[in-house]
């Protein structure tokens, strides 16, 4: 009976494992796609004040 209690636990803790990695893949996905989304963000940001500048640039000076 011990034996089969120390291989339920040896189970347990195998499977506990498995899905601490899993949680810590998912969470390295979340940053991941975190880190893409603010990259991309800054590039728009930057096109978009790039745009404004020339198009300030080409208003007419009076």
């Amino acid at each position: 009976m011990v034996f089969l209690q120390a291989k339920i636990e040896e189970g347990k803790s195998k499977n506990h494992d498995s899905t601490e990695r899993e949680d810590n893949r998912s969470i390295d996905k979340l940053k991941r796609a975190a880190v893409t989304a603010l990259s991309a963000a800054a590039v728009k940001a930057k096109l978009l004040a790039d745009q404004e500048e020339d198009q300030i640039d080409n208003l007419p000076h009076h």
